[in-house]
This record gives C-alpha cells, sequence and structure tokens, in this order.
C-alpha cells in the first residue's frame, strides 16, 4: 500500500490547528515551537529586533486552568463501573468480575478506569474527540487449543487503548459509531544501545472485519535526520487480523470508540482565538515596556519651547546656536496604559467564553450579576453544561466497556445492563452546601434580627428604587433599625429597648390584627400588651406585619404600627 493511499486526511482533520490546540494546553516547548505564528512580525521591523522580541515571548497558560477546572468538577466524584441484569435478574457474575478488572486496570498495563475517562476527557475538551480501541493482548490464537485455553491465559482479557486524537487522521463514522478509522503514529525505535535508530511509521486501519497495520522504516541519514516520506513510496503490511467483532443485535462492528463533542462545548475551540490574542497582547505590552520604559536623553536650546516632549518610545533631539540644555525625559506612559487596559479586556474575555458556553447550553442565565434570581440561572446553565458533558461522557464510556465486556466473555452484552455511576460529585456538593445554607438562613431568620433588618433594608431599594430620596431612604433605615432593636429586646438577643418594656404599650386607631405581637399594634382604643397580660410574649413570636395604622411607639421612639 503506497503512503498517499494511506496518508488520506478526513474534510474536517485540521493538523495546523490541532497543533495550536496542543500547544495552548501544554505551553512550555509547544508553545514555543510556534511563536512565529503568535508573534507575527511587523512588515517594517527588522529581523533582528523580531527575533529578539520573539525570545523574550513568554506564555501564561490560562487554557490548561480554564479546562482543568471543568474536568476538575466533573470528575469531583469519579466513574464506576457496575453491572446490573437484564430486568429483574442478577447480574452476570463473569460481567461483574470483569468489569471490576477493568476498573482496576482499564489499559491493560496499569492505568485504572477512572483516570483513563479523565483523559479521555481532557483529549476530547482539547481536540474536540477522543478515541479508544477495544484491543486484545498480543498473542497468536494459532497457540491455543480452545477458547477456554485462551481464557485462562488471560488472551481475552481485552482492554482500552486510547488514541491521540492527532494522530487519528481518516473515519467514517454513523453519528458517534465510528464504521473504520486509519491512525498515523509515528515514533523512533533504536534496538540496542550501540545501534542506528530508526523512524517508524505506523498506519491502523481498523474496519467492522479486521485491524491492519502497515509500517515504514526509515534509517537515520550519515549526518542525522530523517528523508520525508514521499507519495509513491510503500508501506508493508505487518499485521491482518480478523476480529470478527459484533453489536449487541450481531452486526459487525468497529472495535473503536469515539467520543465527539457538540461544537458548543469544545473548550479548546472556543479559547483558542481569544487565548492567543491575549498572549500576543500580553507580549506587545511587555515589549512595549522593555523598550520605553527608560529616560531618553534630551539636547534642546532653552530659548526654544520649554515644554517637555511627550515620549512613547524613541529618540529626542532639538539643538539651538546657544543656551543649549540636556537632561532626561520619561515616557508619559500613556500608551503603556492603552496596551495594560487592552490586556486587561482580553483576560476577561477569555473567561467569560466558560460563560457563553454556558449560556448555549441554558439561554435563560444571565450575563449579569443584578439579583440572586440571575445567580441561580447562572449556576442552572452551569449545572446543564456539566450535565451535558456527563452524559457525552457516560454514552462514550458505557459503550467501551460493553465492548470489553463483550469479548471477555465471549458473549453479548446490552448497554443497558451496563452502568457508569459517579460523574455527579458538583451536583451533590452543591446540594448539600444548599441544604446546609437553606436550613442556616431559615435559623438566622428565626433567630436574628440584623438578619431581618438587612433584608428589610435590601428589600426596600430593590421595590422603591429612585422614586425615594437619599433623606426619605436614610429615615426608612433609621425606622427599620429601630424596629430590628425592639425585635431584638423582645427575643433577648438585641439591645434592650430605650425607655423601657412599659412603652410597648401602643393606643390608637387602627386593625387589631396581631395584637401584642408588635409595639403599637393595639385595637381600637385598645392596649398592645402580649396575649395573656404583662409586657413580655408568653406565645410564639411571629414575624411583625405592618397592617393599619395604629399610633404608639417601637423601641421607644414614636413611630406608625
Amino acid at each position: 500500500m503506497n503512503v498517499k493511499t494511506l496518508d488520506r486526511r478526513h474534510p474536517t482533520y485540521d493538523a495546523e490547528q490541532l497543533q495550536q490546540l496542543h500547544a495552548l494546553y501544554e505551553g512550555g516547548k509547544a508553545w514555543h515551537a510556534l511563536k512565529t505564528h503568535w508573534l507575527p512580525g511587523g512588515g517594517s521591523e527588522p529581523g533582528a529586533l523580531c527575533e529578539e522580541r520573539r525570545d523574550r515571548a513568554k506564555y501564561t497558560n490560562y487554557d490548561a486552568t480554564i479546562i482543568d477546572l471543568i474536568t476538575s468538577q466533573l470528575f469531583g466524584e469519579p466513574p464506576q463501573v457496575t453491572v446490573k441484569g437484564e430486568g429483574d435478574a442478577e447480574p452476570d457474575a463473569a460481567a461483574q468480575e470483569h468489569a471490576e478488572d477493568l476498573s482496576e486496570i482499564a489499559d491493560g498495563a496499569a492505568l485504572p478506569f477512572a483516570s483513563l475517562a479523565r483523559a479521555a476527557f481532557t483529549d476530547a475538551q482539547i481536540y474536540r474527540r477522543a478515541w479508544w480501541m477495544v484491543e486484545l493482548p498480543a498473542t497468536s490464537q494459532e497457540a491455543y487449543a480452545d477458547r477456554l485455553e485462551q481464557e485462562r491465559a488471560g488472551a481475552l482479557n481485552a482492554y482500552l487503548r486510547p488514541f491521540a486524537p492527532p494522530s487519528v487522521i481518516n473515519w467514517k463514522a454513523s453519528g458517534t459509531r465510528p464504521e473504520w478509522v486509519v491512525v498515523r503514529e509515528q515514533q523512533l525505535e533504536q534496538v540496542g544501545p550501540l545501534d542506528a535508530p530508526e523512524r517508524v511509521t505506523r498506519w491502523t486501519v481498523v474496519d467492522t472485519k479486521a485491524i491492519r497495520v502497515f509500517v515504514v522504516r526509515q534509517q537515520e541519514r550519515t549526518g542525522g535526520g530523517f528523508d520525508d516520506l514521499t507519495d509513491e513510496q510503500e508501506a508493508k503490511e505487518a499485521t491482518n487480523i480478523a476480529h470478527g467483532r459484533t453489536d449487541a443485535d450481531g452486526k459487525p462492528l468497529c472495535p473503536v470508540v469515539m467520543m465527539e463533542l457538540p461544537a458548543g462545548l469544545h473548550t479548546g475551540g472556543k479559547l483558542l482565538d481569544p487565548a492567543a490574542a491575549l498572549c500576543r497582547a500580553e507580549n506587545e505590552l511587555d515589549w512595549a515596556v522593555w523598550r520605553a520604559a527608560n529616560e531618553l536623553l534630551v539636547i534642546r536650546d532653552k530659548l526654544l519651547d520649554p515644554k517637555a516632549p511627550t515620549l512613547g518610545h524613541g529618540y529626542f533631539l532639538r539643538l539651538g546656536d546657544d543656551n543649549a540644555e540636556a537632561y532626561y525625559a520619561a515616557p508619559s506612559g500613556v500608551a503603556l496604559e492603552v496596551l495594560s487596559d487592552r490586556v486587561k479586556e482580553l483576560r476577561g474575555e477569555l473567561y467569560r467564553i466558560v460563560q457563553q458556553m454556558a449560556l448555549a447550553a441554558d439561554p435563560s442565565a444571565s450575563k449579569g450579576r443584578v439579583s440572586a434570581d440571575s445567580k441561580r440561572e447562572d449556576w442552572a446553565a452551569s449545572d446543564r453544561m456539566l450535565t451535558s458533558y456527563a452524559d457525552e461522557l457516560r454514552a462514550f464510556l458505557t459503550e467501551a466497556i460493553r465492548q470489553a465486556l463483550a469479548v471477555r466473555t465471549q458473549q453479548a452484552v446490552d448497554s443497558s445492563t451496563v452502568q457508569i455511576e459517579g460523574l455527579d460529585g458538583w451536583q451533590r456538593d452543591t446540594t448539600e452546601a444548599f441544604l446546609a445554607n437553606l436550613a442556616l438562613a431559615i435559623e438566622a431568620k428565626t433567630l436574628s434580627p440584623k438578619f431581618l433588618e438587612v433584608a428589610a433594608k435590601q428589600q426596600v431599594r430593590r421595590v422603591m428604587g429612585d422614586t425615594v430620596t437619599p433623606a426619605e431612604l436614610e429615615e426608612i433605615d433609621d425606622e427599620i433599625a429601630s424596629a430590628a432593636a425592639g425585635l431584638g429586646a423582645m427575643t433577648g438577643m438585641g439591645a434592650a429597648v430605650p425607655g423601657g418594656a412599659d412603652d410597648t404599650n401602643g393606643a390608637g386607631s387602627g386593625s387589631g390584627n396581631d395584637a401584642g405581637d408588635t409595639a403599637g399594634r393595639g385595637g381600637s382604643g385598645g392596649g398592645g400588651n402580649p396575649p395573656g397580660g404583662g409586657n413580655t410574649p408568653t406565645g410564639p413570636r411571629r414575624t411583625p406585619r405592618r397592617r393599619g395604622r395604629a399610633a404608639g411607639t417601637v423601641g421607644g421612639r414614636p413611630g406608625q404600627g
């Protein structure tokens, strides 16, 4: 098979963009390798100056911070594999045992299932897609007399082999189920310590019938390095294994599982342009400061305009015949402030990307910080975004485990019998915190007059808005504070009521609702003492409500009931 045929690319495969996505997440050498892309040269910028500017460049990795934050939220409760029986039947013991084995070692080496799933989700956030192949140990089937011997030797212990997303160059899929894939991998191999290394390029071609591997080996040149592959170069077929995989209905199945996130949930893609723009702006600011933040020598005539020059960066020279003077002029910093403000704006835009993704998941979320209702809507949007991620990941993990169990047990396994638990830690933690805060809020309303005072003042501002003058608002605040002080004295939690307890009696006209609940709440001409006589409430205290207009005193001050 020639290289040209094997190297065909899927229409959506973009090697350059995948390299940029990788560099923004990895940072370090991967980012510096693309400095000419991140920091293009100016049209009139000398080459040496451009190289100096790029050599000073640095990268602050916001991309990985955001992606890892989303991942940590989703994996607060790691995924766990369980197997249940069909209907009311007991789960298959062999399938359950194999599921437990896969949970401990999923990649056939040492990586547990939760770690492999986390890596796959990170890949999907960076590149949009993640790929696993349900693989068998590298053994020859002819070495075993029957299937029982294969099982005892572990030859049927299927495991999950991840493919790096940039290495999957071509595929065909029905929905999220691949019909075939082509994986291109390249690495250096050296047999012995004194042997020359070889560059090995492998194409793994997987479809519904077989797994085939094609190889090209290249020797290192005398001066070092390797020649580029040519289209006409032939690749040797090293492996051709008929796998015979089928789905639960017995139809031929490609043993590769793909997770493809919706475009609106592709974090790396959403961050690509804003992260590149922010990186460029930060380095432009750093370069401007480096070039301009030095005092510059000015030589001018004293008789000319005495005003100091306004400088960004460069040189200034003004000469006259006589009365010349020399001094250093510092840059004004105006241009640098503009660059600094631009960096702040771009950094804010970068972190707003996640909120925009949440808005896409739930249009009811709000963009502002207006009220508690909007915050609840924003949390609901984030919850829906994480739920969408969890649904995508569960479908991917369920199909991979189903295929692996079908190979291990050599029998059909229905997806409904495979359960992926977990991936909901953010919901549980938030619910527990919400319930705890809710209980505390209820206690605060019952026990804290200060809680009622603050809540009442906030409610006044929300309801009245700009319809009251500052003086009226101050008077209302004073009345609320006095009422809260009186309530605190009644419950034994606040300051004593000025004027003594007897001042809680009120007389006047008005409705007699809630008599005795609050000072000044007497009936028509009646007193406001609590039920049962006396000035101390003996029954359950209720939240004061304003009804009618009864003259009386509240907290020792004249007021209205």
